[in-house]
């Protein structure tokens, strides 16, 4: 819900409900196909596939370059008029040149051709090579950057009734943090005991959903006793409980999203750049997340074939969002595995109703402009509270490493410095001038990114002053990503052959195991098998799981 209107926002489009509207739709039913695939023949854990919030980085710097601003904007540099700043109408077109459609396929480009390094990566295997390099302190001020890049977009969207966005912040905070463990007791029916009392952590399972129901409902209230003006160019209207209603009025049942319906997808060296940081740390993201599914599951850790294989289903669903025009890559929703453990449902069919319940959703435009039709400080509450938890998430890799000298330095000063130059390279861009525009443009994209120069600076120190992998936190990491990460499941069944068929494709791996070939290929399930079978026999003479000398990596 948060990215779409995000986007619009920086398409300068942010009153055309409409096209919110078609970007919600697409957005869900690139989500829903990627999750049927996924659970399919992909990583083949119960996961549900969304937006993924790193890409908002880079996506907010391409759009802010000079070339793709709004009028609106580029008359407030300019000091023309004060007006605009009290307002959040943005024009359709920037300087009467760059039109919405321009703004949105030069994202797309850029997205595709990153989405390709994605691919070739589950193709390849190569994450594991990669993870040698890349650890905590890398990826935590890489994710917490994402978070923080996007504080003026919220405040614009918060403007119109900061109330309500408080009020939405805080309902979700009630619901998820303070009644976490609040179990609601209601009746339920089955064959075998007919009607029964049960009761279910409710509140914790639909935090969001309880939020925007009741500031709406609030917002309706101020709506009908005329506390919010009626004027369209009012500051405050985008609060009104109705201001998108007739949108929905207007949409069409029926809505068909495929690629290339905005445009052909144009290329920036910059923001190819950025969105390839922005994969990078999905997918490390993405690894974590494969990792706690299986021991919700309490199946083993995934293998390195259906590891490969989820990253590639990612990686080609990000190519398909790109060409269809949601602006953004799709990873692993975290808390829709965390339901697992409160739900106790691990199985595969539902994630996969899951993505075809996503699909019609994405397929229905009413429903697309119902979402947009929320009204912008509700959608901005929501949204702080998703970043909110990047921003956790980030901080949280430090648990990894030595607080030592080394460590807090790096990691400090790669936060604060990435900060301060994409800062003053936002408010000082003829500061870079080499002579060549495309270079200038790439310049400015990658130094007004805070995720890409908090990362490379980290990655860059990381790797160069001093220290042991221990003191590092990449050790920690990779035993949180084997050993840890099945800790609690049920013992020595692990080892045995059959708890690894979770992760073979049906009908495709009988056939597969026929060819010697298959076993060379990193992404198919018989790739080194012989290694698994090793693994489960060491396990097996041991009488243990999980003895280093039998991890698979």
């Amino acid at each position: 819900m948060s990215l779409p209107l995000t986007l619009t926002s920086l398409l300068c489009e942010e009153n055309n409900i409409n096209l919110q509207a078609e970007l919600q739709c697409n957005a869900m039913f690139v989500s829903g196909i990627v999750t049927l695939i996924q659970c399919t023949v992909g990583s083949r854990l119960p996961s549900i596939q969304g937006g993924s919030k790193a890409f908002l980085a880079p996506m907010i710097a391409l759009l802010s370059i000079e070339q793709f601003k709004c009028a609106s904007d580029l008359n407030q540099y300019a000091g023309q008029t004060d007006a605009v700043n009290s307002s959040l109408d943005l024009n359709t077109t920037a300087v009467g040149v760059i039109t919405w459609h321009e703004r949105l396929n030069v994202v797309q480009g850029s997205l595709i051709t990153a989405s390709l390094a994605q691919v070739l990566l589950g193709c390849t295997g190569a994450i594991g090579f990669m993870l040698h390099f890349i650890g905590p302190l890398t990826i935590a001020p890489s994710i917490i950057m994402i978070g923080l890049s996007v504080y003026e977009i919220i405040a614009k969207l918060a403007q119109p009734h900061w109330g309500l966005w408080a009020l939405t912040c805080a309902i979700v905070i009630i619901c998820g943090v303070f009644l976490e463990k609040v179990e609601v007791p209601f009746v339920w029916w089955n064959k075998k005991r007919g009607f029964h009392k049960v009761s279910c952590k409710l509140f914790v399972l639909f935090p969001v959903l309880f939020g925007v129901i009741i500031a709406w409902s609030v917002s309706g209230i101020m709506t009908a006793a005329h506390v919010l003006p009626e004027g369209a160019d009012t500051p405050s209207f985008k609060a009104r409980a109705d201001f998108g209603i007739g949108s929905v009025r207007n949409a069409k049942w029926f809505f068909v999203p495929y690629p290339g319906r905005y445009g052909l997808p144009t290329v920036a060296l910059g923001g190819i750049l950025g969105m390839l940081l922005a994969t990078l740390s999905s997918v490390v993201d993405t690894l974590g997340d494969y990792y706690v599914a299986a021991r919700m599951c309490e199946i083993p850790p995934p293998p390195s074939h259906a590891v490969n294989r989820g990253i590639l289903v990612e990686g080609l669903g990000s190519v398909l969002g790109g060409s269809i025009g949601i602006g953004h890559g799709t990873t692993v929703y975290s808390g829709c595995i965390g339901f697992i453990g409160i739900t106790k449902v691990a199985s595969i069919r539902v994630f996969q109703a899951a993505g075809v319940i996503m699909i019609i959703m994405g397929l229905c435009g009413k429903f697309g402009a119902l979402l947009a039709a929320i009204p912008t400080p509700i959608q901005a509450g929501v949204m702080t509270i998703g970043l909110g938890v990047v921003i956790s998430v980030g901080i949280s890799n430090v648990k990894h490493v030595h607080l030592s000298t080394r460590n807090v330095s790096i990691l400090g000063n790669s936060i604060l410095m990435g900060f301060v130059v994409s800062e003053w390279v936002k408010k000082h861009t003829d500061a870079i001038d080499t002579g060549s525009p495309e270079v200038d443009q790439m310049l400015i994209v990658l130094c007004t990114t805070p995720m890409f120069l908090c990362g490379v600076l980290a990655f860059i120190l990381d790797n160069t002053v001093p220290g042991t992998l221990e003191e590092r936190g990449i050790l920690s990491m990779r035993a949180e990503l084997t050993t840890n990460s099945t800790a609690g499941s049920q013992g020595a069944h692990i080892c045995e052959l059959e708890s690894y068929r979770p992760y073979n494709i049906p009908y495709l791996t009988p056939w597969l195991q026929k060819y010697s070939w298959s076993r060379f290929i990193p992404f198919l399930p018989t790739f080194k098998e012989s290694s698994l079978k090793c693994r489960i026999n060491c396990c097996e003479k041991a009488k243990r799981c999980f003895k280093p000398s039998c991890r698979v990596v």
